[in-house]
């Protein structure tokens, strides 16, 4: 059974937070990719994503109610959203209160994976969207 996605229909209250000096997942690129480094890849954001950018995604973002912690904890593990055809990921900085994110590859549930794809054929990116999952959404 595919786990539920957390609802957007109200805007998520959490802020985007860069993180001071922090340029791990930024470089000069009007693209998103992955560089790789001692760990694996790192997912590199595209040079377009401002911080409103970024902020309004969080926002709107979807997540797996499965990734909700307990009640103590009353934030999502990750966030999910996509921009110009490519999928991100916002994880905490500061639970439940900030959040960063990054170009993000992996497995997906099909549910939130359609979710997304409905979502970047409403921007008309579909076709960058196709190209993005191919390549990096197992």
């Amino acid at each position: 059974m595919e786990p539920d996605l957390g609802s957007n229909d109200v805007k998520l209250p959490y802020r985007y937070e860069r993180g001071d000096g922090r340029i791990k997942h930024c470089w000069n690129r009007s693209e998103a990719g992955f560089e790789p480094c001692g760990h694996g890849q790192v997912g590199k954001c595209a040079n377009t994503i401002t911080d409103d950018i970024a902020q309004g995604l969080l926002e709107t973002g979807l997540y797996l109610s499965a990734d909700m912690p307990d009640e103590s904890e009353s934030h999502p593990e990750e966030i999910f959203n996509v921009y110009q055809g490519v999928i991100y990921v916002a994880v905490p900085t500061r639970p439940s209160v900030s959040y960063h994110g990054y170009p993000y590859k992996g497995r997906l549930p099909k549910r939130l994976l359609d979710r997304l794809r409905t979502r970047a054929m409403d921007q008309d990116y579909e076709s960058q969207f196709k190209k993005w999952t191919k390549t990096f959404i197992r």
